[in-house]
């Protein structure tokens, strides 16, 4: 099974054309769409750190499960205040446990990150770029490329991405 991350709330928006336009295979992949998700944020309660799993039950147990059976996973996501928006910050966090589970000894999968920035600043998608490279390490995940997008406020993803 291959997985997408959808980060963002507009469905058929930049993110999505970046999508469609980078990965041809996407209607393969199983999509979670983060603003659908009724995920709460990490409390930072230390429960993962003894049992290795999240004393939170909501939604993010479909993305635990998802995750660690993927061979495949993309994140796709626009840029919001120089960081990924709220709904993909959640559940990167919520992965705290795999840390803890030093999910690392399990065989790498590839991930790949797209991004969409309204901004022709690269410095937001640096910090989204370099945090889901640490989420690669915890989860188990070699991180093959990024592939990012600027100024989408102001022009379609059409032409040749900004990598």
């Amino acid at each position: 099974m291959n997985l997408v991350l959808f980060g963002s709330p507009h469905e058929n928006g930049s993110t999505f054309q970046a999508l469609k336009k980078n990965c041809k295979e996407y209607k393969k992949f199983y999509l979670i769409n983060c603003f659908k998700k009724k995920i709460s944020p990490c409390i930072d309660c230390k429960f993962c750190k003894k049992n290795f799993k999240c004393i939170i039950y909501d939604d993010m147990i479909e993305v635990y499960d998802k995750i660690e059976t993927c061979n495949k996973f993309i994140l796709a996501s626009p840029i919001y205040n120089f960081s990924f928006p709220s709904p993909v910050k959640a559940i990167l966090d919520r992965t705290q446990c795999y840390f803890y589970k030093n999910i690392l000894k399990t065989p790498k999968r590839q991930a790949s990150l797209i991004t969409v920035s309204g901004s022709r600043d690269r410095f937001g998608v640096s910090v989204a770029e370099k945090h889901f490279k640490y989420f690669c390490k915890i989860a188990g995940f070699e991180f093959i490329k990024s592939i990012s997008y600027f100024k989408t406020d102001l022009e379609p993803v059409f032409g040749k991405p900004k990598i």
